[in-house]
């Protein structure tokens, strides 16, 4: 499959925001690999475009930068999901073992790619965009079949409501949502997240109004060069008070 026809990142349909505990945690999920999926898109258009413009090269560790912090984001996401979210379905016995070897192989495959975006960081006259938009083309499929399924199969409302109690499932939800909040770097974290939510969906994350106003524009300025290669602006994404 040529660069020009593979598809992008599968989008699956929306699930409902409701106030139960099993919709509200598959909506959350939904919205977080929503955002992974527009940093995959809009690296993979970038790339594309570059096998036409060649501009990328004259900006390769800013654009770097840029996908490191795709890259940083799923792998919080992952180790935060193994260490916290998925105790709760092993305490209640629910089987995950399927999620936790898909996680193991994309890892090892997301680290391979990384490898890339570390020696053209240090080295960014080395940048070949034919050579990454190859390797992303080749991640895509298993990473979002996995995001995909995880959304609608391991948290499938009904399901989860019969294997697990409410108030334990909310208990690992506020628990998961505090790590990405607290755990990761907010220079990279809430930058991207912002960046990568459309304005329908701004309101899907649970930081307090006041570190989304207030403190997100200022860790955004770090890596304030790498933003510009975003799908949305920090300010069309920011909900009102």
């Amino acid at each position: 499959m040529t660069a020009s026809t593979m598809p992008q990142a599968i989008k699956i349909a929306r699930p409902p925001k409701d106030a139960d505990v099993y919709r509200k945690v598959q909506y959350i999920m939904y919205s977080a690999h929503e955002i992974f999926r527009e940093g995959y898109n809009s690296i993979v258009k970038l790339l594309r475009q570059d096998l036409q413009d060649d501009l990328l090269k004259n900006d390769a560790v800013n654009f770097m930068d840029y996908v490191h912090s795709w890259f940083y984001v799923i792998d919080h996401h992952h180790h935060s999901e193994e260490r916290i979210l998925f105790d709760v379905f092993r305490k209640n016995g629910v089987s995950i073992d399927l999620e936790l070897s898909q996680h193991k192989q994309i890892d090892e495959d997301l680290q391979k790619v990384h490898k890339y975006v570390e020696e053209w960081t240090s080295s960014p006259e080395k940048f070949d965009s034919a050579e990454l938009l190859v390797h992303f083309e080749k991640l895509g499929p298993n990473l979002f079949e996995h995001l995909n399924n995880e959304v609608v199969t391991l948290l499938d409302p009904e399901t989860v409501a019969k294997e697990i109690g409410a108030e334990d499932l909310q208990h690992h939800q506020d628990a998961f949502s505090r790590a990405a909040q607290k755990e990761s770097d907010p220079t990279v974290t809430f930058p991207y997240a912002l960046t990568h939510t459309s304005p329908e969906q701004k309101d899907w994350h649970e930081a307090p109004w006041f570190v989304v106003r207030i403190f997100a524009p200022i860790w955004y300025i770090k890596h304030r060069a790498a933003w510009k290669y975003s799908p949305y602006t920090l300010s069309s994404s920011i909900p009102q008070r």
